[in-house]
């Protein structure tokens, strides 16, 4: 792990761990979005169920971890936005030039929002690289979180059945 890590709160090292174990037992070929999405939802819940069991149900390393996650979609909901607004630009009618203006101008206000949502200023400028990165590793994971409620809470069922939900 690299060093910085191991400052993560107990949840967030939790997650992380559990994250990248979950890409050696589940896999896509060719289904990045999908595996990172359903990566994403084993290591939260993976990690909730975790600081339970391990701290207890009414733990504050639970609690925070849980408003971490709440503030989490906060800032999804602004990147989700600012891409939506991105590709509605850039599939637009405008000429090159006018697009990059514009683009700048999305980034700027993108920057902006998301600096109000998290309190902090970006550590790094608003680019194509970083909306796309985030939206990989942010999609909505509700229907990850039906599929395993559906499942019984079952690991192994909700990795069966994880077909399903990437043909959805």
């Amino acid at each position: 792990l690299p060093s910085p890590v191991l400052e993560y709160s107990p949840g967030g090292l939790a997650s992380l761990l559990i994250h990248e174990l979950a890409h050696g037992t589940v896999f896509f070929k060719n289904a990045v979005e999908f595996n990172e999405s359903l990566a994403e939802f084993i290591g939260n819940q993976g990690a909730q169920e975790f600081l339970t069991r391990h701290f207890g149900a009414d733990s504050p390393e639970l609690r925070e971890f849980k408003d971490d996650l709440l503030h989490e979609k906060e800032v999804a909901a602004v990147f989700k936005e600012l891409y939506d607004r991105l590709n509605a630009l850039y599939l637009g009618e405008q000429d090159a030039p006018t697009k990059l203006k514009l683009r700048e101008e999305h980034f700027i206000r993108g920057a902006q929002r998301l600096g109000a949502v998290s309190g902090r200023d970006m550590r790094e400028p608003l680019n194509n690289a970083v909306i796309l990165a985030h939206r990989i590793y942010h999609n909505d994971l509700s229907d990850f979180s039906r599929a395993y409620e559906r499942s019984g809470r079952d690991w192994e069922k909700l990795a069966e059945h994880a077909h399903v939900l990437m043909n959805k």
